[in-house]
């Protein structure tokens, strides 16, 4: 069952593995879906930077993938994209729910 609060002109990015996944554009990070959880101290760090750089300052926020399944909402803008970096144990499965903004 949808959110009726959700922009259907908004869109998602599966992640499934450990890694760098990055989504380039001025953005709304909408949610982070934890759909099934991470093992082994697995977290998820987020940042707005696309080019790799992940520094402290780009740093938006650091999930324990390992914690529940649940959505985490956070309508943060991003200035250059999304870049999110999955590490450490067995990957979760998340949902990355985002928006392009003008």
């Amino acid at each position: 069952m949808s959110n009726p609060n959700e922009s259907s002109a908004n869109k998602s990015k599966n992640i499934t593995t450990n890694g760098l996944t990055s989504i380039s554009g001025k953005l709304v990070l909408i949610a982070i879906v934890i759909n099934t959880k991470g093992v082994s101290s697995n977290t998820a760090k987020i940042y707005d930077d696309v080019n790799g750089e992940e520094t402290p300052e780009k740093l938006k926020a650091t999930i324990d993938t390992t914690a529940n399944v649940q959505r985490l909402d956070y309508g943060i803008p991003m200035f250059e994209g999304i870049n999110i970096r999955t590490a450490t144990g067995t990957a979760p499965d998340i949902t990355v729910i985002y928006a392009e903004t003008p």
